[in-house]
């Protein structure tokens, strides 16, 4: 079984790696099955607008109703217009579309729509963009890149979801606005709050970790993560 909540937290990293500051810009990549949900929150969480392509109906309802999509729609038309204001706003959003991928980034390219990220999973998708990456290899990177020296990528679990949330809050004090790390810590709790076991996924600095050890909630823990890529 994926863990959703891991996945999204190394392309978070693996997007902050890339570039500072996603706002204003368009992330385009198909499927809303574990990945692609991880993916469009992570996308979500950098402050970027995400396409997501998907042929399945029935999937692409189970990413609205699970909260990983803010719209759901039918033609290109539709989904440019929804995007067409955050993009000038530079604030986050996702939307998935409902159709053929191969058929949608035809059309996007020839009505020449310019992504900043085209997260590919097949080589039909070739569309101009001014980068492209492979899913798995944005993956594998960010189970391994961070963005400062001394961050120790970590696990936090606790007993119960109310102790995950006391927790949360602990750890969006100590990461300041301006630090990469910002956007997960408070977005994070928003998308993955019922998870079982309650976790949350890190970067602390051995001393954040130090410092969090002394203010978790009773049933609280801290650990590094030995094997992150896994």
């Amino acid at each position: 079984m994926v863990d959703r909540q891991l996945s999204a937290w190394r392309l978070y990293t693996a997007l902050k790696a890339r570039r500072a500051d996603w706002s204003g810009s368009i992330l385009i990549h198909r499927g809303m099955d574990d990945f692609g949900s991880a993916l469009a929150v992570a996308a979500n969480l950098c402050g970027a607008v995400c396409l997501s392509l998907e042929q399945d109906p029935a999937q692409a309802r189970v990413a609205m109703r699970g909260g990983y999509c803010d719209f759901l729609v039918n033609t290109l038309d539709e989904a440019l217009r929804t995007m067409k204001n955050e993009v000038r706003k530079r604030r986050p959003l996702t939307v998935v579309l409902e159709g053929t991928a191969s058929a949608i980034l035809q059309e996007m390219r020839e009505r020449g729509v310019y992504p900043q990220l085209l997260v590919t999973c097949s080589a039909d998708d070739v569309i101009p963009a001014e980068q492209t990456e492979d899913l798995v290899h944005l993956l594998q990177s960010g189970a391994t890149v961070a963005g400062q020296p001394g961050w120790i990528p970590c696990m936090l679990t606790a007993q119960s979801n109310a102790e995950l949330r006391l927790a949360d809050q602990e750890t969006a004090g100590l990461v300041v606005d301006g630090d990469a790390r910002r956007g997960w810590v408070v977005g994070a709790p928003k998308f993955f709050r019922r998870e079982q076991p309650p976790r949350r996924y890190l970067w602390l600095t051995e001393h954040e970790r130090d410092t969090m050890t002394g203010v978790l909630p009773a049933g609280a823990t801290i650990e590094p993560l030995s094997h992150p890529v896994s």
